[in-house]
Order: structure tokens, then C-alpha cells, then sequence
């Protein structure tokens, strides 16, 4: 918040968008967080541009990784992609571009993920009602 000068509400909602599942989790945060439209816009197109640069640099980095660490393999990189790109479409389209195991994989750990929207939010809830 210091650092970029952002408001709390954004804060919250680039955080649930970044580590939960996209823009999906920013317009389920949004109610609870109480938040303008242009805190809305700014974190989905925030989600959106760092998920759609992360399908073109992560086809392209996982030679790179496979080069430098040999022990890992496409499914462990596939772990990685869908633990760390934003939206599902994004997550299929990087981990296809690796391989059929990373793909299968990415898309598992992004399930996972979007699985944890709702205790994240009823949480959420709870810490800003005090």
C-alpha cells in the first residue's frame, strides 16, 4: 500500500484476484470490501495484464528452468504455472504451450486455488467487520 500508493480496497482486491482466481475473485471480493467501480476496473485490468504477459513468458521460460534444474519435470512446472497465473483460460493456454503433463497439472493446482475463493471470503468478511 505504501509503496505503490494504493488504497486498502484495492489492496484487497489485486490480492484476491492475484492469488486466488482472476477477475472472478475480484468481482466476488467486491461486495464484501464495499469497493468503487474504478477499484474494480483497476484490479482486473491489473489481474488481466500480468496473467496475459505470464502465457507468453512462462512457455518461455520453462526451457530455461528444465536447462538449469533437470529433477524438474513439465507436471512439477505445471504445479508452478497454476499456482502462479491468474485465470483459469490463462493457466490452460500457458501449461498447453509447456506440455500435456504441465497442462494437466497447472489446471489441477489452479483448481485448488479457486476452491479456497470462499473460506478466503467468509474470512475476509469477518476481518473487516471488526
Amino acid at each position: 500500500m505504501r509503496l505503490l500508493k494504493l488504497d486498502r480496497d484495492t489492496v484487497w482486491l489485486i490480492g484476491a484476484g492475484s492469488s486466488i482466481c482472476g477477475a472472478a475473485a475480484v468481482l466476488a471480493t467486491e461486495p464484501v470490501v464495499k469497493a468503487a467501480p474504478s477499484k474494480v476496473a483497476v484490479a482486473i485490468a491489473t489481474v488481466v495484464l500480468f496473467g496475459t504477459l505470464a502465457i507468453f513468458s512462462y512457455p518461455l521460460l520453462w526451457p530455461l528452468v528444465h536447462t538449469l534444474l533437470p529433477g524438474v519435470d513439465q507436471a512439477q512446472f505445471g504445479v508452478f504455472t497454476g499456482s502462479t497465473i491468474h485465470e483459469v483460460a490463462q493457466v490452460v493456454a500457458a501449461g498447453h504451450s509447456i506440455g500435456p503433463d504441465a497442462e494437466n497439472s497447472a489446471v489441477i493446482a489452479k483448481m485448488l486455488r479457486m476452491m479456497m475463493l470462499a473460506p478466503f471470503l467468509l474470512r475476509l468478511s469477518g476481518v473487516l467487520r471488526r
